[in-house]
């Protein structure tokens, strides 16, 4: 499908509007100085008439009844991909912090509980991770390492061991302030 240039422009117009913008900004700039700066760069910015915004798509909740294996057998591979995909959080969620500071804690760095116990206690790995994606709509937690093809079993095993002692409150005073400096 060929796109043209009035298709891009009304696309353009539609994507690109001050009522759907928002403006992030960092550095040594006070509050007032900055809104002055912006209002004369940006104040004329007006949405071209009759150029609705784009509406946010909108995505199902996840089943979360049923647990699904998917395999993919390839008997000559050396390695294994191991991932898992689960429902998480959207980006409103009030806990959303605490879920960050968990996945950082599990998988979210190099010092997390999964890589630790995959690549440095057992080899299996050269890292392992999670991390949780917090859209406006829809929210998933992913956790996934290429591990050795002859400890594929033990693991996913090291896995859910890991997911286990997390849902079980397991955590320390210093791996919490650790996550949070992280952060």
């Amino acid at each position: 499908m060929a796109v043209g240039l009035e298709a891009a422009r009304r696309r353009y117009e539609r994507l690109f509007r001050p009522d759907g913008a928002v403006i992030l900004a960092a550095g040594d700039i006070a509050t007032e100085e900055l809104r002055k700066e912006l209002e004369e760069a940006l104040g004329g910015w007006r949405a071209l008439r009759g150029a609705e915004p784009v509406s946010e798509p909108s995505y199902p909740q996840p089943a979360t009844e049923d647990f699904r294996v998917v395999l993919v057998d390839r008997p000559d591979a050396v390695q294994t991909v191991i991932r898992f995909v689960m429902p998480g959080p959207v980006y409103a969620d009030p806990k959303r912090r605490q879920h960050q500071l968990l996945g950082t804690i599990l998988g979210g760095s190099f010092t997390s509980r999964l890589n630790q116990n995959l690549r440095e206690e057992h080899g299996y790995t050269y890292g392992a991770g999670c991390a949780y994606a917090m859209n406006p709509s829809v929210g998933y937690f992913t956790a996934a390492s290429r591990v050795r093809a002859d400890v594929t079993g033990a693991s996913v095993g090291e896995f859910m061991e890991e997911f286990e002692g997390i849902r079980g409150g397991d955590i320390s005073g210093e791996e919490a302030r650790k996550a949070r400096s992280f952060i």
